[in-house]
């Protein structure tokens, strides 16, 4: 499940911190299954990620400074070695301006094609906060959880400085059950909580894409000039 670990920047969510337990919860949301219904081979019904049998690498850049970000490309890299395909992004900064980081995200896309960043905008209720306002990454809007797929409020929206809309989709992220951490590595404590934000709403689109990406790799989904045989 858990194909790589770094925690180069800090040791994981620790209480106190100003993030404590936003990478576990976004976490959940990507590739979690709910421990019970894993064990008695039942569908999930909560706590639980579309993408339940995706593999995982997790990046912690939360110190109790806050976000501690390093080079992206490094981010961006590390992942690539261990086969990252879809990265899921709920972080960035207070700045609605084009930035070196945002086009170092667009160099990446470039070079990978066949990868996808998801980020998050952020939760001003504006516009759209770098690095998720690059031309080549997903900006995640968030929705609340109603029959009319209505904006959550405080979810950030276009259109971009550059004068393009900015948000690439909606999901639900508001509210969101998903893992809670307690501070402790090794508890267990198989407890969830509520939380809401692009934040939230990110992982839910990245996992939604990633089940995407299997029905193509398997054939489910295919372009009108494939070529295909019956097999008996």
């Amino acid at each position: 499940k858990l194909l790589l670990l770094n925690e180069t920047i800090d040791t994981g969510d620790t209480q106190g911190h100003s993030d404590y337990r936003h990478g576990t919860h976004v976490a959940g949301t990507l590739s979690c299954f709910d421990v019970y219904d894993y064990r008695n081979e039942t569908i999930p019904n909560t706590g639980s990620s579309l993408a339940h049998g995706s593999t995982l690498i997790f990046q912690d850049i939360v110190s109790s400074e806050g976000w501690v970000v390093p080079d992206v490309d490094l981010l961006l890299y590390e992942a690539a070695l261990n086969g990252a395909v879809i990265h899921s992004d709920s972080w960035g900064d207070n700045s609605a301006e084009y930035t070196a980081r945002s086009a170092d995200f667009d160099a990446w896309n470039r070079e990978y094609p066949w990868s996808l960043a998801f980020i998050a905008p952020g939760n001003n209720g504006g516009e759209i906060l770098e690095p998720a306002n690059a031309r080549n990454v997903a900006a995640i809007g968030a929705s609340i959880k109603n029959n009319q797929s209505q904006r959550w409020a405080a979810s950030a929206h276009g259109p971009l400085q550059a004068d393009t809309v900015g948000i690439f989709a909606l999901a639900t992220g508001s509210p969101v059950l998903s893992a809670k951490a307690d501070g402790i590595d090794d508890s267990y404590n198989d407890e969830l909580r509520l939380s809401s934000g692009t934040s939230m709403a990110t992982p839910m689109a990245a996992s939604n894409a990633a089940i995407i990406q299997q029905l193509i790799e398997q054939g489910w989904i295919r372009g009108s000039h494939e070529n295909t045989h019956n097999v008996a």
